[in-house]
């Protein structure tokens, strides 16, 4: 009995007492009295091929992820949960380098443009290299249900601008990155406001046009319609 007690005082939280085969000799004795574990779990140690794997199934999401403006009040993540956890980026510099081009890489977004063209919209809190590997990016300007007019939803159903974070940083002249090394400036985010503005106002003027363009009929038509009748 005091053997045993004498055992248990010995243990501490990171050893435990394990019944595995070849643990006992062939007098049935221990030949090992505990097997050491470690009481904590460091995930930067596994191999780089299973990390990936994980940011994999973490943050690419199977559906588009929708990030409603700032200053609307709403957004358009509809999920109760989090989802991807974006919050994993912020662990260690080691995953944020490594989890970065997944999340921001392998997923699709739509943006809504806040309602007042600002320059401090969500791309200008991004930096450089977080940008350039955006491959997916819709942007609207409306948190609420596409406008539609009486014949068909389909043209205004994808109503937006489509671009990648690569065709964004070619607006700019490579000599203008020594001044914002890391991210935009106030006049970079202000020049990529505007010119997404530009381009999401052209795609609805677009969209409108084909839809009256629908309403009316083939141009043919009109023409013939509002044409004066032959002479006999």
């Amino acid at each position: 009995m005091e053997s045993m007690q004498g055992l248990h005082s010995t243990r501490d939280s990171r050893t435990m007492d394990l019944d595995i085969p070849g643990l006992l000799d062939e007098r049935g004795i221990l030949r090992t009295k505990s097997v050491q574990t470690r009481g904590l779990f460091h995930f930067i140690q596994l191999p780089p091929e299973i990390r990936v794997k994980i940011y994999n199934i973490l943050l690419i999401s199977p559906e588009v992820i929708c990030i409603g403006s700032e200053n609307s009040g709403t957004s358009r993540t509809a999920p109760k949960l989090p989802y991807p956890p974006v919050s994993l980026l912020r662990t260690c510099k080691k995953i944020d380098e490594e989890a970065t081009p997944i999340l921001y890489g392998k997923n699709d977004f739509t943006i809504c443009l806040p309602i007042d063209p600002s320059p401090t919209f969500l791309l200008s809190k991004f930096r450089w290299s977080t940008l350039r590997i955006l491959k997916s990016l819709t942007f609207t300007s409306s948190n609420g249900p596409a406008p539609s007019l009486s014949l068909t939803e389909a043209a205004f159903s994808a109503v937006g601008f489509h671009c990648t974070g690569t065709e964004i940083l070619a607006r700019f002249h490579p000599s203008d990155f020594r001044y914002s090394p890391i991210g935009p400036d106030h006049f970079m985010a202000l020049s990529i406001s505007n010119w997404i503005s530009t381009k999401v106002m052209s795609a609805q003027l677009t969209a409108i046009q084909k839809e009256l363009e629908l309403m009316m009929g083939p141009y043919d038509d009109v023409l013939a319609a509002l044409a004066p009748p032959a002479p006999n």
